[in-house]
């Protein structure tokens, strides 16, 4: 993903904490004093630096999940790959910071974020891609960046309220139906297929649904599908790492990003 409009690095944020922090001792320090900072005081503007870009960073990632949406015709939280590649200057006119996305075929398969189910219209899905590590920022020695997942804290809500490994799909629909997302307005009425796709789960398992089981994970990524990732299972998690990817190519350049819009069509009006 690159963005059309200048984004602010860690060291723009290191700036601003360092006169926030001479700002904020202005009473307190000597004005003849040095920048000579004490151990105490580099841990501070430090932290205050990365809470700071750790702002900026969700920012950006409200704004991407923005425009992602634009193209999600159907809410399913899926965009066909041929408009994921589509040019800004068609997107959206609401949209207010363009994005382009240039990530390949094989990077997004690689990292769950591609929905082959028609292999003639072949989908992204905005949250696996959302999550992959070409939206981390540049990674430093002690701490990697990357777009909050969304869906943790509904899960930890979900684990709240039922307090145990495994839950009655009436119990599950209750608490869901009942739980916002930045997406998703509660209270609501389950659709009846989703609904009913939760009890074949319990069926199939004495009438329990295991909360932390792959099958429970794809149903709260279709009740929550611009929250919660499809779940994909990979032979190496590094792939989800900026270093894995180091080397390697997983994004196109001009004339391929134009190649890969024309050889993946999108899906036709209603399909």
């Amino acid at each position: 993903m690159k963005s059309k409009q200048p984004m602010p690095n860690i060291w723009d944020n290191a700036n601003d904490a360092l006169r926030n922090f001479r700002f904020e001792q202005r009473f307190r320090a000597s004005p003849f004093r040095s920048d000579v900072f004490s151990t105490q005081e580099l841990s501070a503007i430090g932290t205050s630096a990365v809470e700071e870009y750790g702002k900026f960073k969700h920012r950006e990632c409200r704004l991407m999940k923005d425009e992602l949406m634009t193209r999600d015709k159907y809410g399913t939280g899926l965009v066909p790959l041929a408009i994921f590649y589509a040019p800004w200057e068609r997107r959206n006119a609401k949209v207010t910071h363009n994005f382009q996305f240039t990530e390949t075929a094989e990077h997004l398969r690689a990292i769950g974020a591609l929905d082959e189910t028609s292999a003639r219209h072949p989908q992204v899905r905005i949250v696996n891609y959302m999550l992959g590590p070409a939206n981390c920022a540049p990674r430093t020695p002690t701490m990697t960046l990357c777009c909050l997942n969304e869906c943790e804290p509904l899960m930890s809500e979900i684990e709240s309220r039922v307090q145990a490994p495994t839950a009655t799909a009436e119990q599950l629909s209750g608490i869901v139906g009942n739980l916002s997302s930045a997406t998703v307005d509660a209270p609501r009425r389950l659709p009846s297929g989703l609904a009913q796709r939760l009890r074949d789960i319990a069926a199939k398992r004495g009438g329990q649904v295991p909360l932390h089981g792959r099958l429970f994970a794809e149903w709260l990524h279709f009740a929550f599908p611009h929250e919660c990732p499809f779940p994909h299972a990979v032979e190496d998690a590094a792939v989800h790492t900026r270093d894995f990817w180091k080397g390697r190519q997983f994004a196109h350049n001009a004339t391929e990003q134009e190649e890969a819009r024309g050889g993946f069509a999108a899906p036709p009006e209603g399909a």
